[in-house]
């Protein structure tokens, strides 16, 4: 029993990782931690192949998430049920505004127009709204990145769902310091919001024939 959680001890202060309680305490002397944040990888092949021929008009809402991923840092699974967070580095924002930009980010680059805050949402032809289920570092056996959301579209003057898909990015993660896990946390979100643009054209660019 005492080798088991000396091993634990041990895993947790070799990658970082603290509980609930604050990354940095009142008082403590040191620099603060780094901050990283979502940043758009375009695929230019890609994105010519998929980009609508017609602006429109899109309102992007920020994403829902849950309680664990509602605060600016990076979340790492130990276990099961378990989530840590690294001592190493936070993002400059929460994920699910981070994802929000990262998609208008990307829609943008895809031909279609973001409507932005000063904009009456009314005037958009489509809302899109995202409800994060994963934004964490998995550590099994290798650590890896995972996002997955799934995103709702649906016209602006309908409040059903009128299409529905859950996507997932995937990556690894090349060490285990905070810059490694934030960019390995970046390559798995674009993944997943630059097929969410592809899926969006499939059927966007249909409906405005």
């Amino acid at each position: 029993m005492t080798t088991k959680t000396n091993s634990w001890i041990s895993l947790l202060a070799v990658y970082g990782l603290a509980g609930c309680g604050p990354l940095i305490k009142i008082g403590e002397s040191g620099p603060p931690p780094p901050r990283y944040s979502l940043a758009a990888q375009f695929n230019t092949t890609a994105t010519a192949a998929h980009t609508i021929n017609a602006p429109t008009l899109v309102t992007v809402e920020e994403f829902e998430a849950p309680a664990e991923l509602a605060k600016d840092r990076i979340a790492v699974r130990v276990g099961a049920q378990e989530v840590r967070y690294t001592k190493l580095g936070r993002w400059t924002d929460h994920p699910s505004r981070m994802l929000q930009q990262l998609m208008t980010d990307q829609l943008t680059a895809h031909g279609y127009a973001v409507a932005s805050q000063g904009q009456t949402a009314r005037l958009s032809r489509y809302r899109l709204e995202g409800k994060i289920s994963q934004f964490a570092i998995y550590m099994d056996g290798k650590m890896t990145a995972i996002v997955a959301y799934n995103a709702f579209v649906m016209p602006s003057q309908d409040h059903k769902i009128f299409w529905q898909k859950q996507f997932v990015g995937k990556a690894d993660v090349a060490s285990d310091t905070a810059a490694s896990m934030a960019t390995a946390l970046n390559i798995a979100a674009n993944q997943a919001v630059i097929d969410s643009c592809t899926w969006m054209n499939s059927f966007t660019s249909q409906t405005l024939r």
